[in-house]
C-alpha cells in the first residue's frame, strides 16, 4: 500500500471514530481478548488507527467484530519477535472498541480502535489463539473535579500546531469536543497527542494522580519548540 493509500486510510478511520462517544460506560466482561500494541500506547478518549498483519490478530479482529471490546495493552519490548508473552505486556491498559474493520487487498486489515476508559489487566492466559485477561476497574486516586474551565486545553490550543492531515473544520471539531468532555478525560485526549514515546505514554497512563497528570502534560506543553 503506498503512503498516500495509507494516509486515506488511516483519515477515514479517525472521523469515523469521531461519532463515538468520548467515555461511554460500557460494563466490564469477566474476561477480554487482549491486543497487543507494539511501541504505542491507546489512552481514553483516543481513536488509534493501525494496519493489522500478523495473521493472529488478524484472526482475533474478525472473531470480536465491529463494535467488540478489546483490552488494549502495550508491549514492554516492541522489538520482541514471535508471539507476545504475557510477560511482556504492561497490566495497565485501555478498554478498546473496534470502530473500523477494512480488508486490505493483502489480507491485512486497516482497524480503529477508539480508547473508553482505562482498567487494569488480571490474570493474563492464553485462550486457544490469542491472550485474554480479567480486567479490572482503575479509579484516580487523587480526581478532578468534573468540569471547569480549562488551563490546559488553552495551553494546548497556543502550544500545538492543526495536524497536516487536518481541516480547519475537523480540528475545531475535535478541540471543542474535548473541551466539551470531563477534565480528567482532557489530560487524556492531551497526552495522547503530544508525540512522546510509548514509555513515557505508558507512564502518564499509569498514573493515578489527575492534578499530578495536568501538572506534568502543562509543564510539556510549556516547553515544546515554538
Amino acid at each position: 500500500m503506498s503512503n498516500e493509500a495509507y494516509q486515506k486510510q488511516v483519515d477515514s478511520g479517525r472521523h469515523a471514530a469521531v461519532t463515538v462517544p468520548l467515555t461511554p460506560m460500557e460494563a466490564l466482561p469477566r474476561r477480554l481478548p487482549v491486543f497487543a500494541m507494539r511501541g504505542a500506547v491507546l489512552f481514553p478518549t483516543a481513536s488509534a488507527p493501525l494496519l493489522v498483519g500478523r495473521p493472529e490478530t488478524v484472526k482475533l479482529i474478525g472473531a470480536v467484530g465491529k463494535g467488540g471490546l478489546l483490552l488494549a495493552l502495550t508491549t514492554r519490548d516492541p522489538a520482541q519477535p514471535g508471539p507476545i508473552a504475557p510477560a511482556n505486556l504492561y497490566s495497565i491498559g485501555c478498554l478498546a472498541r473496534i470502530v473500523v474493520i477494512e480488508q486490505q487487498p493483502d489480507g491485512s486489515l486497516m482497524v480503529v480502535l477508539q480508547g473508553i476508559r482505562r482498567v487494569r489487566a488480571g490474570a493474563i492466559q492464553q485462550e486457544a489463539d490469542w491472550l485474554t485477561s480479567a480486567p479490572a476497574e482503575m479509579a484516580d486516586t487523587v480526581a478532578l473535579p468534573a468540569h471547569g474551565p480549562s488551563d490546559l486545553l488553552k495551553l494546548y490550543r497556543n502550544a500545538m500546531p492543526m495536524p497536516p492531515t487536518a481541516t480547519v473544520a475537523t480540528w475545531n471539531d475535535w478541540l471543542n469536543r474535548v473541551e466539551a468532555s470531563p477534565l480528567s478525560d482532557q489530560t487524556w485526549a492531551i497526552g495522547g497527542n503530544l508525540g512522546d514515546e510509548f514509555p513515557e505514554q505508558q507512564k502518564l497512563l499509569e498514573m493515578t494522580d489527575a492534578s499530578a497528570r495536568v501538572r506534568l502534560l502543562a509543564d510539556k506543553l510549556n516547553h515544546l519548540p515554538r
